[in-house]
C-alpha cells in the first residue's frame, strides 16, 4: 500500500534529475518503468517513470500543448486522466514510499492531489529551480530551444510554485549540498542517507 507520494516538479535544467537521485537513496521508488536513457545532456540518467512520463505528455496533448509551448500555469484533466494514471501507479510501485519526477506536472497541481486523494496517500511537492540566466543558457543549448522561449516558459513555470511545495535551487543544491539536503529531508521527515549524488564535473555555470 503506497503512504507517501512526493512530485519533483519544476522548470526543465533545474536539477530534477539530480534531485531524483538524492530522494531515491531515501528509499523512495520510481516504480518497474524507471527510465534507463542516458545522454550528454542528463549523462547519469533521467530518474522518471516511463509509463508515466506518456501519460503527462498526454495530459499535455489534451490541453493542446507540448513541453516547450505551455503558457498556461493551470491545465485541464479529467476523471478518466486520474482513474488511468492510478492504475498505472498500482501495477508500477510495491513500496510504500514513491517519487514521480517530470516538470510537465508543474502545471497540474490539482491532479497531484487527487492522485493522492484517490490512493489514500500522504503527498509531498519539491519545486526546482535555477539561476534564471543559466537555466535559458542550459535548456537553449540542449534543445536548441529560443531563448525567449526558453526565458518564457521559466516564467510561466516558476507561477505554477505554491507555498505549500519545497523550493529546491540547483545552484544550492550543488553548493552548498548539506544544508539543502537537510531542508529535504526535514520537509519529508526522513533522514539523510549521507548519499553524494553531486559530480561537480557535470555543473557548468553557463553565462
Amino acid at each position: 500500500m503506497i503512504e507517501k507520494i512526493l512530485f519533483i516538479v519544476g522548470m526543465h535544467r533545474c536539477g530534477t534529475s539530480v534531485l531524483t537521485s538524492y530522494i531515491e537513496t531515501l528509499g523512495y521508488d520510481i516504480g518497474k518503468s524507471k527510465c534507463k536513457d542516458k545522454d550528454w545532456q542528463n549523462p547519469n540518467g533521467y530518474w522518471e517513470n516511463d509509463l508515466l512520463a506518456v501519460m503527462h505528455n498526454n495530459m499535455m496533448f489534451f490541453n493542446g500543448f507540448n513541453w516547450s509551448s505551455v503558457n498556461k500555469k493551470k491545465l485541464e484533466y479529467t476523471k478518466d486522466h486520474v482513474e488511468q494514471y492510478c492504475k498505472v501507479i498500482a501495477s508500477e510501485f510495491t513500496s510504500p514510499k514513491i517519487v514521480i519526477k517530470d516538470p510537465r506536472l508543474s502545471f497540474f497541481y490539482d491532479f497531484m492531489i487527487d492522485v493522492s486523494k484517490v490512493l489514500d496517500a500522504q503527498v509531498k511537492v519539491i519545486f526546482a529551480t535555477r539561476d534564471k540566466q543559466e537555466c535559458v543558457n542550459s535548456l537553449n543549448k540542449a534543445q536548441n530551444l529560443d531563448l525567449k522561449k526558453c526565458a518564457d516558459l521559466f516564467e510561466i513555470t516558476n507561477n505554477c510554485y505554491r507555498g505549500e511545495m519545497l523550493r529546491v535551487n540547483y545552484n544550492d543544491f550543488v553548493k552548498n549540498n548539506d544544508r539543502s539536503k537537510l531542508e529535504i529531508c526535514n520537509f519529508l521527515k526522513e533522514k539523510d542517507s549521507g548519499a553524494n549524488v553531486i559530480d561537480t564535473s557535470l555543473y557548468r555555470n553557463r553565462k
